[in-house]
C-alpha cells in the first residue's frame, strides 16, 4: 500500500480524540526551517528591541511574550489546539497546569485521603499539595519517585492521587 493510499484511507476515516490532538499541532504551524512538530519554547524570558516597547507590554498597552511560565509560543499553540479540540469534541481543558491540578484534587480528595507526590515539583503545586490540602485532612507524602522500591511502599487504600 503506498503512502498517497494510507493518507487517503486515513481521510476517509475518523480520528478519535486522542490521535487528533496529538497530530493537530502540526497542521496549523508554520515553520521557517520545515520542522515536523512545532519546537518547545523552554526559555524563561524573552527581549524586548527598546525600553519604550517594554514599557508599553508592562503598561498593558501591548500584548506580547515576556515570561515563560507566564505565557509562551509552545502553550499559545497548545491553547488554540485544545479549543479546537475541545469545539470538535465535548471536552475539558484547562488554562493552566495549576487549573488542571486543582481541579483534580479538590474533585477527588476528602478528608482522610492520602496523596502521594514527587518531592522535586513546580513551586505553586508544591504549595496546592502541602500547605492547602492539609488543611482539609488530606494527607500528603513526598517521595523521590524515581525510587520505585520507595513508592511501592507509601501506597496504600487510602492513597487516592500519585503526581
Amino acid at each position: 500500500m503506498s503512502q498517497s493510499d494510507i493518507s487517503q484511507k486515513n481521510t476517509n476515516r475518523t480520528m478519535q480524540l486522542e490521535t487528533r490532538a496529538i497530530h493537530s499541532a502540526s497542521e496549523q504551524f508554520e515553520d521557517p526551517y520545515q520542522a515536523i512538530s512545532p519546537p518547545l519554547y523552554v526559555n524563561a524570558s524573552y527581549t524586548f528591541e527598546t525600553c519604550e516597547e517594554a514599557a508599553t507590554v508592562f503598561a498593558g498597552e501591548k500584548q506580547r511574550y515576556v515570561y515563560g511560565r507566564v505565557h509562551n509560543p509552545t502553550q499559545s499553540l497548545l491553547e488554540s489546539r485544545l479549543a479546537d479540540l475541545e469545539s470538535a469534541e465535548a471536552g475539558v481543558t484547562f488554562a493552566s497546569g495549576m487549573a488542571a491540578l486543582s481541579s483534580v484534587v479538590w474533585s477527588l480528595l476528602q478528608s482522610g485521603d492520602v496523596v502521594v507526590a514527587h518531592n522535586k515539583m513546580y513551586g505553586n503545586s508544591y504549595n496546592l499539595l502541602t500547605q492547602e490540602l492539609p488543611k482539609f485532612g488530606v494527607q500528603v507524602i513526598l517521595i523521590d519517585m524515581t525510587d520505585l522500591q520507595q513508592l511501592r511502599e507509601v501506597l496504600s487504600d487510602k492513597t487516592v492521587v500519585v503526581h
